[in-house]
């Protein structure tokens, strides 16, 4: 049977205008004569169930086709994660193509595409959208957001891979966009410049813009309350320090000319060496409030309306595990008190002044770590006091120390351009710590007998020592007495020990009770036996005056009466 009869037979099968009863009647005929072994029908027979095939397999095209559609809605409007995209590869073992992308944590995958027409858009670096299962590249982000940590670009390396330095001053060759290749290419982007970094630090995504002239956000400016200290109601010993940077400052603010005309310049450093407790952070605390005053008094300003005008360089604030970020720290401290000196208040030059307690944890000798090598370099090179940005601005830069000999010469020569030494009281400095100590406590007798009777006990005859320390090369001890330890942290703590014995005794007896020179003797040799209990021959020159160059071989502790 030719084609043509066959399709005329089958044609006749699907026309719903010839009646159903002979339409059935011809599939039996047919049907028949592939019984009887006749070829034609064999042919038609074949024919008809070719074509039911097809149609089956068309509709179930179809639903599968209908399922997937209803699969992508579905998980486009699920949860999903976000990506950095990378490109399209085809994978080994499978014709089709696949997205490459980085997720946030640095996991890389690979997925199938849902839209290949939107990849085909996608450049290296542009941000992407996949399932929450990462099972599927879903469609572009379009966010345009650049965030991640921060690396230092050193170098483009070809069209896709650029050179940086990261936090830990560690290299790492990273992917790049076309588009920050571009701008590295066009000379926008130089060495030295900060990159954002995304997909967990393995693509260079966005090249920060240079800095603002100057700086808007002071990080190390101190802008606590003004410490309550009055030399003249707190300190009882002040250090002449005090006096002269009150009148450099005063001077400075009133009448610079005159400095100018003796060639003398704004900037003021010094360094308070001394033991611990002899007075050096509340000098500090003096001149801050001091200078306030001043500066109130001039500008006919309130003290509490001034804008805060005193830095704290903290060791722990300088200096970080990350190598290469203290040196950024020590120039942003000294780039903020220039800037800061530069602004005028009410159309006035203030005071700025810097703080640096215990110099020895960022000045140390150099030469036995390279880390604090290269930090002193910084320092050095910052704390020029002929340097253009210090030469000419109002900075007083204050220093301290405990252990003056851990200090590096040349830092000791930049920071102190005047070393002022904090050591024990002698019976002047005693009696007049004493007495703003206890000015308007209560007391037995009148404070001038009270203070005469301790002053008899520490200076006088009856003090057999408290220590006697044995130098190397020397045969007689040198005996230390108790008024060899006086400081005026040692007074303060005697005083309150005394003030809590007299107030639990007016608890159970008389409320009028008062504090007696007995008490005090008693708190003074208290404390001076417990700083004697922790002397041993390395810490002695912590707690007591040794002359220079000598050492200490044995501390031996003089038995006391009871």
């Amino acid at each position: 049977m030719e084609q043509e009869q066959i399709e005329q037979t089958l044609q006749s099968l699907g026309d719903k205008n010839v009646p159903g009863l002979h339409r059935v009647q011809q599939v039996i005929d047919i049907m028949s004569g592939v019984k009887d072994g006749n070829a034609d029908s064999k042919q038609v027979a074949r024919e008809i169930f070719s074509r039911l095939e097809n149609a089956a397999v068309d509709e179930e095209v179809k639903e599968k086709a209908e399922q997937l559609d209803a699969i992508l809605k579905q998980v486009e409007s699920s949860p999903m994660r976000p990506a950095t995209f990378i490109g399209v590869h085809i994978l080994d073992d499978s014709k089709r193509e696949h997205a490459t992308v980085i997720m946030d944590n640095g996991e890389m995958a690979y997925l199938p595409i849902a839209n290949t027409h939107e990849v085909k858009r996608l450049k290296l670096g542009d941000r992407v959208m996949v399932d929450a299962h990462m099972k599927i590249l879903v469609h572009p982000a379009g966010d345009g957001m650049h965030f991640g940590l921060e690396a230092r670009f050193e170098r483009k390396i070809d069209d896709r891979h650029i050179e940086v330095v990261t936090q830990q001053d560690l290299k790492s060759v990273l992917l790049s966009g076309p588009e920050l290749i571009e701008q590295i290419r066009k000379g926008e982007v130089k060495p030295g410049a900060s990159i954002v970094t995304g997909a967990g630090g393995h693509i260079g995504s966005y090249a920060l813009p240079a800095p603002a002239e100057g700086i808007s956000h002071y990080k190390f400016l101190d802008r606590g309350a003004i410490p309550d200290v009055r030399v003249d109601r707190d300190i009882g010993d002040p250090s002449p320090v005090i006096a002269q940077i009150a009148l450099h400052v005063r001077e400075e603010m009133t009448r610079p000319e005159l400095r100018r005309k003796f060639r003398l310049r704004p900037c003021i450093t010094r360094l308070l060496e001394g033991v611990s407790g002899s007075g050096k952070t509340l000098a500090i605390q003096a001149i801050h409030r001091l200078l306030y005053e001043i500066m109130s008094e001039i500008t006919r300003v309130p003290v509490k309306e001034l804008p805060h005008r005193v830095f704290r360089m903290k060791t722990s604030q300088m200096l970080s595990m990350w190598f290469g970020e203290s040196d950024k720290n020590i120039d942003r401290l000294f780039d903020e008190v220039e800037q800061r000196a530069e602004e005028k208040f009410n159309g006035f030059v203030l005071p700025v002044m810097v703080v640096l307690e215990e110099a020895e944890g960022v000045g140390r000798h150099r030469g036995g770590d390279s880390i604090y090598d290269r930090i002193m370099t910084v320092v050095l090179q910052r704390l020029d006091p002929n340097r253009e940005g210090l030469s000419n601005k109002l900075v007083v830069f204050l220093s301290t120390t405990n252990e003056p000999h851990l200090v590096d010469p040349a830092f000791l020569r930049r920071i102190g351009g005047s070393v002022v030494h904090f050591g024990r009281l002698d019976r002047d400095g005693f009696n007049s710590v004493l007495k703003k100590h206890v000015d308007g406590l209560p007391s037995e007798k009148p404070w001038k007998q009270i203070i005469t009777a301790v002053n008899e006990q520490l200076f006088g005859e009856s003090d057999r020592g408290v220590v006697a320390l044995d130098f190397q090369g020397h045969q007689e001890p040198a005996i230390k007495y108790k008024r060899d330890f006086l400081t005026g942290a040692l007074i303060d703590r005697a005083v309150q020990s005394a003030s809590q014995e007299a107030w639990e005794l007016s608890l159970g007896k008389d409320p009028e009770i008062g504090l007696t020179a007995g008490m005090i003797a008693k708190s003074l040799d208290h404390q001076v036996l417990s700083v004697a209990h922790q002397l041993v021959p390395e810490n002695v020159h912590n707690y007591l005056d040794i002359p220079d160059g000598v050492r200490v071989t044995r501390v031996r502790r003089i038995p006391q009466n009871a």
